[in-house]
């Protein structure tokens, strides 16, 4: 069993919205950015929170910040922060199913199995392709 399967939406997620935003951006952002998520690979997470949460006060519409913010607040243990960013993200960008999936683990590790699940239901008819299975059986286990 895959102890971290978070790790792997995670990344599912980085990569896709890294492949989505091909819009230019001030090379300033673009260096501060790339800063923030060096820090989230290296696993400094507290570092990369902050980072982001400073670009998200100076471009609060840029949906991918809260992705990669709420990714670093899962990473520290701070489920419900890192729901509100997924929250943020969600309300952006609804058709994106990173969101959705992202959420639905921080909402697994607060013991809102339900609401968990009904994120894994709006990804799979976002993203039918998506297999979510070992979360969906631990859902379902708890809410019987």
């Amino acid at each position: 069993m895959n102890r971290f399967p978070f790790r792997r939406c995670a990344f599912v997620a980085f990569t896709t919205l890294v492949f989505l935003l091909g819009c230019p951006v001030s090379a300033q952002r673009d260096a501060a950015e790339l800063k923030a998520d060096a820090a989230l690979e290296e696993k400094k997470y507290v570092p990369a929170i902050t980072m982001y949460t400073s670009m998200i006060v100076k471009t609060p519409r840029r949906f991918v910040l809260y992705l990669k913010r709420g990714i670093a607040y899962y990473h520290v243990g701070n489920y419900d922060k890192a729901a509100r960013d997924f929250t943020a993200f969600i309300k952006l960008r609804p058709a994106l199913v990173e969101g959705y999936v992202n959420r639905a683990y921080a909402y697994e590790k607060t013991g809102q199995y339900k609401e968990a699940l009904a994120d894994l239901e709006k990804a799979d008819s976002l993203n039918p392709a998506l297999k979510n299975r070992e979360l969906r059986e631990r859902l379902l286990s708890a809410t019987q």
